[in-house]
């Protein structure tokens, strides 16, 4: 909505400036919410600029500040027509145009920082429950992929999946044996930060939060984590330290079938849409004294990220366990595997413990 500005001066103008270089003060009694308008003694309004050559966005000018505009008719704004540029208020954000040189000032769009970014970022749940707290040296949040970032230093703040709103669910009851999603949000009028969680659905988590629930005032977020739920609905136990969650391992796989070419298989049980890999454990076997199993696990059928579990079976059914880490996910919540042996009957298992988003 336009903010209309209007001031008399001890001389009145007769008419409108025909040349630029005209200033003009007078005290806001209104702040702007978005452009804005000038109309000084009664005669007809012109849109005011910021210095960056933009209408205004909003802020700029200040209720209770000094407001000092000068006219401008030229070919860099309103199209050679009359305007009003507004070279300060007290109090007042100041609108700059976009820096080209190191020295110069930015504007709030060109600040660095990749959403989501974070630093010792740690989330701990020792028993399964509704609540949880997460902590961060640093966190970067922003109003969409490309807009406005901003910081939040010494973050700690609660979810409760009981509750709906800033700390709990955006809407509804959270999933059962499923995922949630973890997003940091901040009001930057307030300065409110606070966590939001949605439920997962058929798609992977966007890196700012998309759904049609987010709190009044909230309009920059960044996903933070994606957490799993118990039976009940409450976060399962677990440990993240920045983009890694850690939990106890849950058994995804378990084939006696050879594959002398990469199989695929589900590891949806354990890993969420949107996570980029995983690692775990993974243990190959045979059914008879002296025979070899050839075991190995990869992240696409072209064997991107594979580690091989290889066993000799000194006595029947005698298997070999080894960890595993980075498994690339290239197929959303899946993984390949290999398996081959001379003789007996061979047997290849895989659990994961945890997951990176």
């Amino acid at each position: 909505m336009t903010t209309a500005y209007v001031a008399s001066n001890q001389l009145p103008m007769a008419a409108l400036p025909t040349v630029g270089g005209i200033f003009q003060r007078f005290p806001a009694t209104v702040t702007n919410t978005g452009d804005a308008t000038y109309a000084p003694d009664g005669l007809a309004a012109s849109p005011i600029y910021g210095l960056g050559g933009q209408p205004l966005q909003g802020n700029e000018i200040v209720a209770g500040g000094n407001v000092t505009l000068v006219s401008y008719i030229g070919p860099l704004l309103n199209s050679g027509n009359l305007c009003w540029v507004l070279l300060d208020c007290t109090g007042g954000a100041q609108q700059v145009a976009p820096a080209v040189q190191s020295q110069q000032a930015v504007q709030f769009g060109q600040v660095a920082g990749v959403v989501g970014s974070a630093r010792n970022l740690q989330l701990v749940v020792a028993t399964a429950s509704n609540s949880a707290s997460l902590t961060a040296d640093e966190i970067i949040v922003e109003t969409a992929l490309g807009g406005l970032r901003y910081c939040l230093s010494s973050f700690s703040q609660t979810i409760n999946l009981a509750t709906t709103g800033a700390g709990g669910m955006d809407a509804g009851s959270a999933p059962a044996t499923g995922f949630v999603a973890l997003y940091a949000i901040y009001n930057p009028a307030t300065k409110a930060a606070a966590l939001l969680a949605t439920g997962l659905a058929s798609t992977a988590p966007p890196n700012t939060y998309g759904g049609g629930h987010m709190p009044a005032g909230y309009t920059a977020s960044a996903l933070l984590s994606i957490w799993a739920t118990n039976s009940s609905g409450q976060l399962a136990v677990g440990y993240q330290y920045d983009r890694t969650r850690e939990f106890p391992i849950v058994d995804v796989f378990s084939t006696s079938t050879s594959a002398s070419t990469p199989t695929i298989f589900s590891i949806a049980s354990a890993v969420p849409l949107g996570a980029k890999s995983f690692g775990g454990t993974m243990t190959s076997r045979n059914s008879t004294a002296g025979a070899g199993t050839a075991a190995a696990i990869m992240g696409s059928a072209s064997g991107i990220g594979q580690t091989n579990c290889n066993s000799s079976a000194g006595s029947a059914n005698f298997g070999v366990s080894i960890g595993y880490k980075n498994v690339p996910i290239l197929v959303p919540q899946t993984a390949y595997y290999t398996m081959s042996a001379s003789t007996g009957g061979p047997g290849f298992q895989v659990a994961v413990g945890s997951y990176t988003i």
